[in-house]
């Protein structure tokens, strides 16, 4: 089968389409930066440079395919400017629908974020929750606007699966993308230090190797106008890193940092990098994402996919494994 790959330059987009080719697939993957070797060597990937900004060479890529993933996107959530979020992920998400349409395309599978649902209340988030407040960055906010677009385009007849991944963690390239691994990373070489409040604070941790496999899982389903949140574990800043202690030879002291400080600096943040032209580092509407819980459910998923969720545990151990074999 012939399938097209656009951010396959990106985390999960290059392991995905790897796997895809792996599998006999040919494999054509959008590439707007240099790919890594592994994709540019695999006899059953095809590079095509191109922008999802540009119809033209997104067609051009397009062509011929029979299914779409759609995982590129923008999402450095520390920028300032808020522009390319909106720019990247909205009009390069419109712009690969229309194509999907214009070409024929059988299937699409649109990889969003579960970020766009927000803090959990009671119980754990489903496909079904609806957001109850202010969106904590411009990373989130386009994802639910392309989210609805996606919808849409359902609405009217193209067959698309909207994938919403939890907080990603695993082997693979350390990127925005693949913020855990990078904090686990730092913690291990003695660079991280914070735990922020009191570390009771729960968030959904999934493994890659789920996520991508959940990809695949949901091309394959056979209906339409479908919604997945693609998670793995429940757990604290304090459950995370007493799993990473069980693996790393040395550990390291963590401070619990009392959310007003990290606050503060995150105002000043914002401040210091509007008058010296940078994007800052946090910014307040960041630092709130860090007060409220996001407990997410793979249910549905698990019950309709044949999804598979990797413990916490495994997937650390497996993490570690690698940054000590690849990476330090």
């Amino acid at each position: 089968m012939k399938i097209l790959v656009t951010g396959a330059t990106g985390f999960i987009g290059a392991i995905l389409a790897l796997k895809l080719a792996d599998s006999g697939h040919e494999v054509h993957a959008l590439c707007r930066s240099n790919p890594n070797d592994k994709l540019v060597s695999h006899p059953n990937i095809i590079i095509d440079r191109g922008d999802i900004l540009n119809k033209e060479e997104l067609k051009k890529a397009m062509h011929g395919c029979t299914q779409v993933f759609h995982l590129a996107a923008y999402a450095r959530t520390g920028r300032g400017n808020p522009k390319p979020f909106y720019t990247t992920n909205i009009g390069g998400t419109i712009n690969v629908m229309d194509c999907a349409i214009d070409l024929n395309i059988q299937k699409v599978i649109y990889t969003s974020t579960a970020g766009i649902f927000g803090p959990s209340d009671d119980l754990p988030t489903t496909e079904d929750s609806a957001r109850q407040s202010p969106f904590y960055n411009d990373y989130e906010c386009s994802k639910f606007i392309a989210e609805a677009k996606v919808r849409d385009y359902a609405a009217n007849g193209l067959n698309v699966v909207i994938l919403n991944p939890t907080r990603v963690y695993g082997p693979g390239l350390i990127s925005q993308s693949n913020y855990f691994t990078q904090l686990i990373l730092s913690y291990m070489k003695g660079k991280w230090h914070v735990i922020p409040g009191d570390g009771r604070v729960i968030a959904n941790y999934v493994f890659i190797e789920d996520v991508v496999d959940g990809h695949i899982k949901a091309m394959e389903y056979e209906h339409t106008d479908k919604r997945y949140i693609l998670g793995g574990i429940n757990a604290s800043y304090n459950e995370l890193f007493e799993t990473v202690n069980k693996y790393i030879e040395k550990k390291h002291r963590l401070f619990k940092v009392p959310l007003s400080l990290i606050k503060l600096y995150g105002a000043t943040e914002l401040i210091s990098s509007k008058l010296l032209a940078r994007d800052p580092v946090i910014t307040p509407r960041w630092v709130k994402a860090l007060e409220t819980d996001g407990i997410r459910s793979s249910d549905k998923a698990v019950k309709e996919l044949g999804y598979h969720i990797t413990p916490l545990d495994e997937g650390i151990k497996k993490t570690i494994n690698w940054l000590n074999n690849e990476i330090i």
